[in-house]
């Protein structure tokens, strides 16, 4: 709530044009990670909002790869630049005719949720940017993340490959996207973490997920992210308008860093450049006491470690 407050109030942005096109499977269609990304960027000032996603279910990233290559008519397009997402083509749209459509200021890819840990799934990825540059050069383009198949899942991929263990496939996903994503300099969309943030929160996998495949539910599951695939685009703004207020805003984080850090007091985050804390690997929650126990100073770090750990 506090979230939508502060964007509903603030100013719109320099940018009038919010355009994102979604392509992929079903895990980033208008009925999952896309369903509630026009309401935040209404909320947030936008004035101009196109949204498209091009979309099969099921499908994996070479796949969309060799339907671009060939000019595929295969997929369903939904548009939505009025709040309510509609379906203009059933199963006879083009990758290539989605992109040609506009000069689009975003686009999100991700990878079907089989081979989303699996690092070979990706070898197509350097090849499938190149041939998304040709149309759309001027787009910025991010990777959604995905998260685990429910706990107790019985689709066949989650004993096969990975150990039916949710921690086993979300990290094999981190590692993917540290190996695979990040260095192609494209943005990485969080949408993954934050469904495992939730789950590790005590947040019932009912209320995330509605199958055995891990589609999201209606409306927590698609809301959170929607959330965390808007933040992880525009992230910049909330941070820029809070300072315009005067307030003093200090970011705690634990992932790779973007190319332009933002215009915070502070961004405390192991994975900067400048930074020499000699391990990487903290959570969140650990670079966040981290912080703590320095504001509190050396006489009163073990018992702040005592209060906040124990």
């Amino acid at each position: 709530y506090q979230w939508i407050q502060i964007v509903a109030d603030a100013p719109a942005p320099v940018e009038e044009d919010f355009t994102i096109l979604a392509i992929g499977s079903s895990y980033l269609s208008s009925e999952n990670t896309m369903r509630y990304v026009y309401q935040m960027a209404k909320a947030a000032g936008y004035t101009n909002i196109k949204l498209g996603n091009i979309y099969k279910g099921g499908v994996k990233m070479s796949s969309n790869y060799n339907s671009l290559k060939n000019n595929s008519a295969t997929y369903s397009y939904f548009e939505n630049d009025t709040g309510t997402w509609v379906k203009t083509h059933d199963q006879n749209y083009s990758i290539n005719a989605a992109l040609a459509e506009r000069d689009w200021d975003y686009i999100v890819i991700n990878q079907g949720l089989i081979q989303a840990g699996l690092k070979d799934e990706y070898s197509r990825l350097e090849e499938y940017l190149a041939l998304i540059r040709e149309y759309c050069p001027n787009a910025k383009i991010y990777f959604s993340m995905s998260w685990s198949y429910p706990e107790g899942s019985t689709e066949t991929a989650f004993p096969t490959y990975y150990q039916s263990s949710q921690e086993v496939m979300f990290n094999m996903i981190l590692d993917v996207a540290k190996t695979r994503i990040l260095p192609q300099g494209i943005g990485l969309l969080p949408t993954g973490t934050a469904m495992m943030n939730a789950r590790a929160s005590g947040v019932h996998e009912a209320v995330l997920t509605y199958d055995q495949l891990g589609h999201l539910r209606w409306p927590f599951g698609c809301y959170l992210a929607s959330l965390a695939l808007f933040c992880g685009i525009t992230g910049m703004e909330e941070t820029l308008y809070a300072a315009s207020l005067g307030i003093d805003v200090v970011i705690t984080d634990h992932h790779e860093c973007k190319e332009m850090l933002p215009n915070a007091v502070a961004v405390v985050d192991p994975h900067r450049e400048d930074c020499t804390y000699p391990f990487k690997h903290l959570a969140g929650v650990g670079v966040a006491l981290k912080l703590v126990l320095a504001l509190g100073g050396e006489n009163r770090e073990d018992a702040l470690f005592a209060r906040y750990c124990t």
